[in-house]
């Protein structure tokens, strides 16, 4: 049919570009990607879904080993506070234990040093009852006879000269014993005037 007929009749024109133009299979091909397309977000939903729920279960089971971590840290804790408690019970032992042993050593020193005080003041006393012929002649000099009165003067304010251990025992009121070295470095101003100031305070004490 010419182009002027087809003009002439656009019924037959219609039709021809239907026939030239058939979109069916497109139409269908079309149909097709929206299905894949569905298919492929039902499959990225369900995907996300469970790795939400692996996330959620991730952070359910980090949240407990956290708690566990708290607990032990706790534990950990109440072990350090109770060693350091051990420790110091340990230490309070020992101390004791010093402590023990040092005043049993001074005990023991105390016992002695008082067994040396009662030997040197019995032999003193044996020596004043007792006066030899050449002490007979010793006290005949004027400067001899000074020297024991100032001995005997010494002792009855409490103060006893140990010549053998190099050391003067100066007693007070209670009965109480210090020792002063004779052969120490200390200056003789400073020896005197502790001297006087120990006999001063005893004679003090049995005054009052």
């Amino acid at each position: 049919m010419a182009s002027n007929e087809l003009l002439e009749n656009p019924a037959e024109l219609l039709r021809q570009v239907r026939e030239n133009f058939i979109i069916q299979d497109d139409v269908a091909a079309i149909g097709g990607i929206d299905d894949k397309l569905d298919q492929i977000r039902s499959q990225s939903r369900q995907k996300l879904d469970s790795k939400e729920g692996e996330i959620s279960t991730l952070q359910s089971q980090l949240e407990a080993e956290n708690g566990r971590v708290d607990e032990l840290n706790a534990s950990l804790h109440r072990m350090r506070q109770e060693s350091q408690e051990l420790a110091s019970q340990r230490q309070i032992v020992d101390y004791v234990k010093d402590l023990d042993e040092l005043e049993q050593s001074i005990v023991s020193m105390r016992s002695e040093l008082d067994e040396k005080i009662v030997k040197l003041v019995r032999d003193t006393r044996d020596q004043d009852s007792y006066e030899s012929p050449d002490e007979s002649k010793v006290l005949q000099d004027p400067v001899a006879r000074a020297n024991i009165l100032k001995l005997k003067l010494y002792r009855s304010m409490g103060v006893i000269i140990d010549e053998e251990n190099g050391q003067v025992l100066i007693k007070d009121s209670k009965n109480e014993v210090d020792i002063l070295p004779i052969d120490s470095d200390l200056s003789d101003f400073f020896k005197t005037k502790f001297i006087w100031e120990k006999i001063s305070k005893s004679k003090s004490s049995f005054t009052s």
